[in-house]
This record gives C-alpha cells, sequence and structure tokens, in this order.
C-alpha cells in the first residue's frame, strides 16, 4: 500500500505532515516497511521490541531502525505507540469492552500508562473518549 501511494502522481498528492511527504522509501524499501506494519498489527498485544521485528522481516536491528525513522518521521516506539491507541479507539467505538481489557488488549502493561498516553494523544480519557463517541 505505501508503494502505491508513494507512485502517486504529484498532482494528486495531500501530504498530512509539515515534511511535505519527505519520507519517500523505494518499492523494495517499502515493501520491508509494509511487512513490518504487518508484523506489529499481528502482534499488537505483546511486547514488541525492535530486534524480534527486524528479525521477522530479515533486516538487522540498526537497519531496521533506519528504515522505521525514516519512513515514519518518528520512530518505531512512536508508531507502536500510534497504533495501540488507534486500536484502542476502534475498540472503544465499536465494543463494550471494559477500558482495562482494551489496555490489555493493545499491548499496554498497566491502565495508568495507559490512560496517560491516550489523554496525551486524543486529549480525552478513554472512558470519556467512548461516551462523547455514542452521543
Amino acid at each position: 500500500m505505501l508503494g502505491i501511494l508513494a507512485d502517486s502522481p504529484e498532482a494528486e498528492r495531500r501530504y498530512l505532515d509539515s515534511h511535505g511527504g519527505s519520507y519517500r522509501l523505494d518499492a523494495a524499501k517499502a515493501e520491508v516497511f509494509n511487512r513490518a506494519l504487518g508484523y506489529i498489527t499481528e502482534h499488537l498485544d505483546g511486547r514488541m521490541l525492535v530486534p524480534e521485528v527486524a528479525e521477522a522481516v530479515g533486516l538487522s536491528r540498526d537497519a531496521f531502525s533506519r528504515l522505521f525513522a525514516k519512513a515514519t518521521g518518528v520512530g518505531f516506539n512512536r508508531t507502536v505507540t500510534r497504533m495501540r491507541l488507534t486500536e484502542a479507539c476502534r475498540l472503544l467505538r465499536g465494543t463494550d469492552l471494559p477500558v482495562s481489557d482494551i489496555c490489555y488488549r493493545v499491548g499496554f502493561t498497566n491502565l495508568s500508562n495507559f490512560n496517560r498516553h491516550f489523554r496525551a494523544t486524543t486529549g480525552t480519557m478513554p472512558s470519556r473518549y467512548r461516551r462523547i463517541d455514542q452521543l
């Protein structure tokens, strides 16, 4: 998917970041990055370490870290946290699971850390986010 977006005509591009799409990857690197995202998505509920994901996509730790930093602009840990919070938002909107269950299901290891990250990202607490969405 990243390759398709990267190959789109310049006139049709709308950048969502302040870097104007400076995170361009060639097709081979985009494929590796997409595999890494797939691996992360499949294992989002568990502990996520750079060496494990790097090995899963066939890169050294350093090469993987460079690729991830170039592709995302924020690096591995921040990207994983964003992915976890995105999934938490989806679960809050689409299920009646308790917030604590969602916290652990998306890979956070304690509720206070989850709440802190959630609030910093969304501006509200998870339980309030769910209520706002139901209005």
